[in-house]
């Protein structure tokens, strides 16, 4: 497996692998990855078709994903293509190495799910969280393994971090809650407003296991299930709650 910390190594040669892309294609790969534009806006500042932004973005990945033939999971272009981008961008465009990126998450949860597609659309329209686009991994592998109809994706929330895929019994010995009857484990999560994110998730229909509630321990959290099963806590320090302008009990 491809880690975190080996990804913030391999840096140096995906930055000489970007500079020595056609400009074309690194244009919009940054315009994209950096940028975070969406194809139609990339497009629109370049002046061309979504489909040639299309192509010239598959064909910067491509070039990139020959870096590394880690089988099954990897982070590498992950953890390159997220936060630090202004040391990244400078290295990029100038002489400048940028040391062991300091953002890398050092341990993270693997969830599994019957169906990992829809897992990754309910935690994104539920839970509000985002993927790492350019480090979803299915069909076919760089090794040549073969995962079908399969994916791996890899979520943020924040600097929090969390992988999902399919059930996994034979190699990684995971599954669904699904699959035993109940949940064995609870992701805690810290948000920036729990009161909207709380409204957010039961607008969206997400399972409420736990009310929300001011917590003894200086917080205010909720818990929910997600599609398949799996518990979720979400909270906000008092602190922090006050320090945004809302109350909490005295």
């Amino acid at each position: 497996m491809v880690d975190a910390v080996a990804a913030s190594r391999l840096l140096p040669t995906v930055v000489g692998a970007i500079n020595q892309l056609p400009e074309a294609e690194r244009d919009a790969l940054l315009l994209h990855v950096w940028e975070r534009l969406p194809y139609s806006e990339v497009a629109a500042a370049l002046g061309i078709p979504v489909g040639t932004v299309r192509s010239r973005i598959n064909r910067a990945r491509t070039k990139l994903r020959e870096l590394t033939v880690a089988p099954d999971e990897q982070l590498v272009h992950a953890d390159v293509f997220t936060t630090n981008k202004e040391r990244l961008m400078t290295a990029i465009t100038g002489s400048e190495h940028p040391e062991v990126l300091d953002h890398r998450s050092r341990m993270y949860p693997r969830l599994a799910y019957r169906d990992e597609h829809a897992a990754l659309e309910y935690l994104t329209r539920v839970f509000g969280f985002t993927e790492r686009r350019e480090a979803r991994v299915g069909g076919t592998t760089p090794d040549g393994f073969e995962m079908g109809d399969h994916m791996l994706a890899w979520l943020e929330f924040g600097a929090g971090l969390v992988m999902i895929g399919h059930t996994n019994e034979d190699v990684h010995h995971i599954l669904s809650p699904r699959d035993v009857g109940s949940a064995t484990s609870m992701i805690m999560v810290e948000v920036d407003d729990v009161d909207a994110h709380y409204a957010r998730a039961v607008a969206e229909g997400a399972e409420i296991t736990r009310p929300m509630e001011d917590m003894w321990y200086g917080a205010r959290a909720y818990e929910a299930a997600d599609i398949e099963g799996h518990q979720w806590h979400f909270q906000e320090s008092h602190a922090h709650i006050l320090e945004r302008g809302g109350t909490v009990p005295a």
